[in-house]
Parts: structure tokens; sequence; C-alpha cells
């Protein structure tokens, strides 16, 4: 049938969104002759993240399955697809996947500001399927970010890989990958050089992947390493730090300083490899200490108490460290995140690499909240702008109306809804 909404539900997650939890395979499928569905947000301005469906745990998170050229405007649209509730990865083997045989020009699916990460294949287009409208999209973290295996020429430009540098693959950037691997065209050019606003988990952090150099981290310590990636990316690196002080219980590492919002809520992960058996005591972490500063650098001003993520363990493989649902003090303004190696022996060499470090608001906080209700102009700090910590501006966005009540819509009953608790 047609003209179904599925807004506002959790997929292969249990009603507190973190849990996994069976799940259909696929979670949602549109499929033969249906037309005129949406699945997510209508984009009205009006309670849209409250009609994010979060797809998570599954085989398939999308199928449009369309068979008939009257299966027209089927609209995928403002969803996390891969992630759980709280933006933490939960990642589908296929996030989205649209296949049929239609006529070349007869279908129009709609696929915007979808958040789609952490997947095996992030859209994966097959047979004569293609995309009336495929921007706004955060396409980050997953092992292929599109594959196009179908016959049809498909535009999938505006989106967002991961990098200002656009798609790994046909993009030669160092994004998610974008491969054209059946007989149709894929174009991808222009793509967005920053995310959209509203649509990724901002990570507050420049340069969190590391996958060119160390710029965003200021001063020297530390050194970029092609030769390990989180993900064995072959076109990415890491940042290795080395400890060899020659005096004890000593601690070195980077620092980045960024704007935060006075009692938000924030999740600091990370991937350290350590290796083994170094003939040293020591340990490596991700560290956060607050700061009531008006702006950078964080230098002054100490207040709260330090929040550790790790130690990331001696295995010699790339490991997840995480502490999550920081609360910020309610006089803080600014955090200091650092990557530390401590060595507990005077002498020696202590050693770890760093990747994918993320310092992101957690969804549903004040911190969320303020992303989407300020303007956090935290990034004069792209890549190439040097050692510049930050600069911070803080203005109201247009629009806010503080009179209107929270709420949900259960617009369908498939799915677990956050409501059903």
């Amino acid at each position: 049938n047609d003209a179904n909404v599925i807004a506002g539900n959790w997929f292969g997650l249990e009603a507190d969104g973190v849990t996994p939890a069976p799940s259909a395979n696929p979670a949602v499928h549109i499929r033969q002759f249906s037309a005129g569905n949406r699945i997510g947000s209508n984009q009205d301005g009006v309670s849209d993240e409250l009609e994010r469906n979060v797809i998570a745990n599954s085989s398939v998170g999308v199928l449009l399955e369309l068979r008939d050229s009257a299966s027209q405007d089927n609209r995928v649209v403002g969803n996390w697809i891969g992630v759980d509730a709280k933006g933490r990865p939960a990642g589908n083997d296929t996030g989205v996947r649209l296949t049929g045989f239609l006529s070349v020009g007869d279908d129009a699916q709609v696929l915007r500001a979808n958040r789609i990460a952490y997947n095996g294949t992030g859209v994966l287009v097959e047979d004569s399927l293609s995309l009336a409208s495929s921007s706004d999209n955060c396409v980050d973290d997953n092992e292929v970010g599109v594959e196009h295996a179908g016959s049809d020429d498909v535009l999938f430009a505006g989106n967002w890989w991961g990098d200002p540098s656009g798609p790994a693959g046909l993009g030669g950037g160092n994004g998610d990958a974008a491969l054209a691997t059946g007989a149709g065209s894929l174009t991808v050019a222009p793509w967005r050089e920053t995310p959209p606003s509203g649509v990724c988990q901002q990570n507050l952090l420049v340069n969190g992947d590391f996958d060119s150099d160390r710029a965003g981290w200021p001063g020297t310590v530390g050194s970029f390493d092609p030769a390990f990636d989180w993900l064995a990316a072959p076109d990415s690196g890491s940042l290795r730090i080395d400890n060899d002080s020659p005096n004890p219980q000593s601690g070195t590492g980077p620092r980045q300083c960024v704007a935060i919002v006075p009692g938000g809520e924030y999740d600091l992960r990370a991937w350290i490899r350590v290796p083994p058996e170094q003939g040293v005591v020591g340990s490596a972490s991700a560290r956060v200490v607050w700061y009531d500063g008006s702006e950078p650098p964080c230098n002054a001003g100490l207040v709260g108490s330090l929040q550790i993520a790790g130690p990331g363990p001696e295995t010699g493989a790339f490991e997840p460290v995480e502490r999550l649902s920081l609360t910020a003090p309610p006089d803080a303004r600014l955090a200091g995140v650092a990557l530390v190696v401590n060595k507990i022996d005077a002498g020696g060499l202590y050693q770890a690499w760093f990747d994918h470090v993320e310092f992101v608001p957690e969804p549903g906080s004040a911190a969320a909240g303020a992303a989407a209700l300020l303007a956090l102009a935290v990034l004069r700090r792209r890549r190439g702008d040097g050692d510049v910590p930050c600069e911070v501006s803080l203005r109201r966005a247009p629009g806010l109306d503080d009179s209107r009540p929270p709420g949900r819509r259960n617009e369908t009953s498939q799915g677990t809804s956050p409501l059903a608790r």
C-alpha cells in the first residue's frame, strides 16, 4: 500500500535505545508497487528530531525493493542508520539498500539528511534503481560509504563523507569510499566540505581521525604514523606518542581546547593501540579537563574534576576506550581534550597510537540541544589553519521557540518506540 509514515521508532534496539534487540531483517522494507512512503522526518522544522528512526543491528537497515514505475517518491529522510539512540556504533551489514527493475527515469526515491555510519556498506544501489534526491547525508565510518552496483546513472552529490576532501575511491579523498562496481555511473561531486547542521553527531575535535597529518593538535608532541590506522585503511593513519622522559611518573601528549555548553553532557571515545611488553610500566588514555574561560586556550580557570577514558589495553591492536555521559560543570565553558601517554618508570620508552578520537555532545542532552539551537562556531580550526586551538562564537539561532513543550508523535506501530516504556 501507499503513503505510509514510519517515524519515531527504534529498530534493533531495546526500549533503552542502546541494548541490541532482535530485529526483522530488513528492519524496514518498502517493496513491490508501493509509493509515497516516508521513513523518518518530513523536515518541516517541527519535531524533526523526534520523527527520526534509529535503525541498528540488522542485516539491512532500510530496503527499498521496487518493481513498478508507479513506485514513486519513497522518502528516507532524517534517520540514524548504524548507530544507537546515543549515537554510538551499532552498525548494520548494509545501511540502505535500493534495488529493483524500473525504467530509467521512472523512479524518484529520496535519500536525504540521514546519518549513515558504522555499517558494512552505508548505501548499496543495485539493478536499475536510482535516486531523485540524495543530499545532506552524513556518510561516515562505514567500511564502504556508497556502492553503486546497478545499471542506471546515480547522482549522490552534496553529501558529507567524513572528511573535507570528499570520498575515497571515486572522489580521491580521505572520507568513506564511493565505488561504482556496475554498469551505471556514480557522481559524487560536488560534496559537502563541512557536515550538514543537525544531521551528524558533530565531533568537536579537529582531525580526530588523523587521515593525513596531525594538524589541529597544538604543539609538537606526537607524530603522524601512516603505518597504523584503526580500520587498517591504506589512505589514513594515526597519532603515535612516545614517552621517553628520564623522569618517573611522567606524562606527555597534545591537547585541543573546545567550546562547550555549561552543564551539557558529552561522550569521549578513542581507539588506542598499545604494544605489549615494552619493558617499562605505563598507560595511554584520553582525558577531559573543564575550564571556566570564555575563550581558548585552556590554561587557567580549572573547574570540576579530571575525566579519563582508558587506559588502552596492551594488546598490540587498536582497542576502543570511552567515557560516556560526562556532565560539564555548570560554570564550565571550555574543555581541554588530551591524548596522554604516562610512564611510571624513570627512563625507557613507552609508546601508544591514537585514532578515531571523538568528543561529541550526547543526544538528548543540553549540549545536543545547543548544537541545534546555537551556532557554535568552533571551526576556524580546519586543517591547514595551523595550531590555532579554536575561535568561538555563540549566537542565538533564528526562529527558536522555547514555548513549545517536548513531545513525540508515534506515527506507526512498527518498530520499538521510545514511548513504549
